[in-house]
């Protein structure tokens, strides 16, 4: 397998410093086309990218650091690559937002 890398890089804001999670569920498919699901906190995806099976099937990659400081990988459809990029475009948006707008009054012990 061939990996070309066509989707924009993913690189997001480290909302788990924050004590803020935001988990995301996406399906995943391998190149023989055997379904799965992963759920994962939004903050790990490292990029998504794209994947040519060697059998002629367009597929995403999905990279995702892991606790041991590594990384795992998932295989999504392209439409479901595409799908995962704009969540994780819109959750972008609406952090940066709510970081810009301020106004939050955290009160501790």
């Amino acid at each position: 397998m061939k990996a070309h890398t066509v989707f924009a890089v993913a690189l997001l804001a480290s909302a788990p410093a924050l004590g803020f999670e935001y988990p995301i569920s996406f399906a995943t498919v391998d190149c023989d086309g055997n379904p799965g699901m992963v759920s994962v906190d939004v903050s790990r995806i490292y990029k998504v990218q794209s994947l040519g099976c060697e059998n002629g099937t367009a597929l995403g990659q999905v990279v995702i650091r892991n606790d041991a400081g590594g990384y795992d990988v998932a295989t999504v459809s392209a439409e479901e690559a595409e799908s995962l990029q704009q969540e994780i475009r819109d959750y972008t948006r609406a952090r940066r937002e709510a970081l810009q707008k301020g106004g939050t009054v955290i009160i501790g012990n």
